[in-house]
């Protein structure tokens, strides 16, 4: 049987934020807020952070590229440049490969 997950090169870090903040989606606005708030207090910035504002298909910009897996606005070009991420256009990246990049620069311990 093949993995269903879509981002093969996730760690079951990445793979356990994003069900935790797909179940946060479901709750009401303020139980969110509160489970955020909780979330915070401990230190876990992570739940509700940026990944629920995008689909896996739109195309963003660099700024919202690096908010979103948490780096520089440089790192995010340096990967880049690099062949490790490819832009949609010019400035402009798909989340998908986003995500992707990062958690395989995760995986290999150089971001």
């Amino acid at each position: 049987m093949t993995d269903p997950w879509p981002w093969p090169t996730d760690l079951p870090v990445d793979r356990a934020r994003a069900v935790a903040n797909s179940l946060l989606a479901l709750l009401p606005d303020d139980e969110q807020t509160v489970a955020i708030r909780k979330a915070r207090a401990v230190g876990e910035s992570w739940l509700g952070a940026n990944l629920l504002r995008f689909d896996v298909t739109d195309v963003i910009t660099t700024a919202e590229a690096a908010e979103l897996v948490h780096v520089g606005a440089s790192t995010i070009r340096k990967w880049h440049s690099e062949g490790h991420l490819p832009n949609h256009r010019t400035g402009r990246y798909v989340v998908a490969a986003v995500l992707d990049c990062a958690a395989a620069r995760r995986r290999v311990g150089a971001a």
